[in-house]
């Protein structure tokens, strides 16, 4: 079975362009992406979350940031919920809460344009989040 999700996609002038998704769940999570009727490819993964980065990582080739839950610079799965949900959950960090109180989020979800971020801000988000050395992974 194939979902068809559709969003939108923000380019740093603030415009907008559509985004259909197409997540395909067997062999493994396959995220095709379609831009305004343009298909552009797909990503994949262990998880859905996993998938939905390589598909941000297309778009961004593009100059395209996905406006989707999953794109927001502070969200994020971990293992556990990874494992538990299939990555299409994950958690709204936030200062005042531990992760077992943080809300949970459909990572496909729309967001709005003035909360995505690329791949790398969120990834840097999350290591200064819980004070991780990002030099140990090989990234600057």
């Amino acid at each position: 079975m194939i979902e068809t999700v559709e969003l939108q996609a923000v380019a740093r002038d603030g415009s907008l362009r559509r985004v259909k998704l197409a997540l395909e769940l067997a062999p493994r999570p396959m995220l095709s992406v379609e831009l305004e009727g343009r298909d552009l490819g797909s990503g994949s993964g262990d998880n859905v979350l996993v998938a939905l980065m390589n598909a941000r990582l297309i778009l961004e080739q593009e100059g395209q940031l996905l406006c989707c839950q999953g794109a927001r610079v502070n969200v994020f799965a971990s293992g556990m919920l990874q494992q538990f949900s299939g990555g299409r959950q994950a958690y709204v960090l936030t200062d005042k809460q531990s992760l077992a109180d943080s809300e949970i989020v459909d990572a496909l979800a729309p967001a709005s344009p003035d909360e995505v971020v690329t791949v790398a801000e969120q990834r840097a988000f999350v290591f200064r989040f819980f004070k991780l050395d990002d030099r140990s992974s090989g990234q600057a």
